[in-house]
């Protein structure tokens, strides 16, 4: 009897497990909606894998946005990157907007 203490509770997570993946199956079948947001979504990561970066930021300079902005803008990650030094520091959005960066 000691040898099936637990079963019942892996049996469970399995069957809701299933039930999970029955209806995420439905969902992308009868949703149109849900299909093309995976889709959109397949398409952002292979952007992404591929060094496209952000569709949102893709149309700026690399560089500096302003020449009063003492970070360098990258639009592979869409962020700023503080290169002084030699480094390559992600820099917040809060403070490349507080240093003059658009």
């Amino acid at each position: 009897m000691t040898g099936r203490r637990g079963s019942s509770t892996t049996e469970y997570m399995l069957l809701i497990s299933v039930l999970v993946v029955a209806l995420v199956v439905a969902a992308f079948v009868f949703v149109t909606g849900l299909r093309e947001g995976v889709g959109s979504l397949a398409q952002g990561v292979k952007g992404m894998l591929e060094g496209q970066g952000n569709e949102a930021v893709a149309g700026r300079d690399d560089g500096a946005a302003s020449t009063e902005c003492p970070y360098t803008f990258d639009p592979r990650t869409g962020r700023y990157h503080d290169t002084s030094g030699g480094g390559y520091l992600m820099v917040s959005f809060a403070d490349a907007r507080s240093s003059g960066c658009d």
